[in-house]
């Protein structure tokens, strides 16, 4: 398998090393889990990630401009048409298909799982989806499939993160920054070797508010957003912890607020850096989106071999998920 492949845009991607398939996620609860279970085990697998973004900027269901903001006319399915052309190409075809998103199909009766397995021909394998969960969903999803293949001995698995924005949702909410549409793409399989070492997943669940997010008003969504960023910080503390020569953090783009909180916590800590993206800085590409960043961090050659990068998944109304990982690459991108 090599190490870098090109999907049907022509972009690379990128491999990462599943340690452990074990999942433990309480409902209400910070889960520190360092290794998302017990010992690592180095003949799990790995997953190779490809990146896509597509679209461009148009104005929301209530006409407010949201130029810079990534957005696609078409279905879902057919956002992620490419890419998983991609990833079908010289890989075995997956025993599971898994969509993770936090938006939902204008039309749930559409399965877009189902017209992604109809897209790949996939027969055999499974397709389901993750929802409900905002970006956390990807975790989830990562933790799944990643089980299911240690359980039943499966070679393959296909992780879909992907959302659009389709009315009667909007792409403002209060301060947030507006939501984009983008796609990622995971092959997670049972044969090493991989360009990260995967090192386990942690949570941060926030306690859910009285009103639900559609009748927030100003005071409940500074609230909310109070809220994750407390949670936030707390999984990118974590960072600290353990004989690692330097610490990357992916945060996800929930707001401007929670990114300055982020990055004052950051520039007290000598040891942690945080990788802010260049394309669609101002942009909340939800379940995809510290994936889209990940990629602008391998672009940027500053990745050395035996660094940790921390990939940080936020929902207002749902709080943060960590996952981490350990490059193991001789050389940047």
């Amino acid at each position: 398998m090599p190490y870098i492949n090109i999907n049907a845009e022509g972009e690379a991607g990128m491999t990462v090393y599943l340690s452990s398939p074990d999942i433990a996620v309480p409902a209400n609860r910070d889960v520190p889990s360092p290794a998302s279970g017990p010992a690592a085990n180095p003949a799990v697998g790995y997953a190779e990630a490809l990146h896509r973004i597509e679209g461009v900027p148009l104005p929301d269901a209530a006409g407010n401009s949201c130029a810079g903001v990534p957005a696609f006319q078409g279905s879902v399915a057919e956002l992620t048409a490419g890419l998983l052309a991609g990833a079908a190409a010289g890989h075995p075809a997956p025993a599971y298909l898994c969509w993770a998103h936090e938006t939902s199909a204008p039309h749930p009766a559409t399965l877009p799982a189902m017209q992604m397995a109809q897209a790949l021909r996939l027969k055999a394998g499974l397709p389901f989806g993750v929802g409900q969960q905002g970006s956390l969903a990807t975790v989830s999803a990562a933790e799944l499939l990643a089980a299911f293949l240690g359980a039943e001995g499966k070679r393959s698995a296909l992780l879909v993160a992907a959302d659009c924005v389709k009315p009667p949702f909007g792409r403002r909410f209060h301060r947030a920054y507006p939501k984009g549409d983008a796609a990622a793409c995971w092959v997670l399989s049972s044969e090493p070797p991989g360009d990260y070492r995967w090192a386990g997943t942690r949570y941060a669940l926030c306690r859910p508010l009285a009103q639900p997010p559609f009748k927030w008003e100003r005071r409940h969504f500074e609230a909310a957003e109070r809220q994750v960023t407390e949670a936030a910080l707390r999984l990118a503390a974590g960072l600290r912890d353990g004989d690692v020569r330097r610490s990357w953090l992916v945060a996800q783009q929930v707001s401007a607020a929670f990114l300055r909180e982020i990055r004052n916590a950051v520039h007290q800590d000598g040891r942690i850096r945080l990788f802010e993206r260049a394309a669609w800085s101002e942009a909340n590409l939800l379940c995809a989106d510290p994936l889209v960043s990940l990629r602008g961090l391998e672009a940027s050659g500053e990745l050395k071999r035996g660094d940790r990068v921390c990939l940080l998944f936020a929902g207002l109304d749902y709080g943060a998920a960590a996952i981490d990982l350990q490059y193991s690459k001789e050389s940047g991108w």
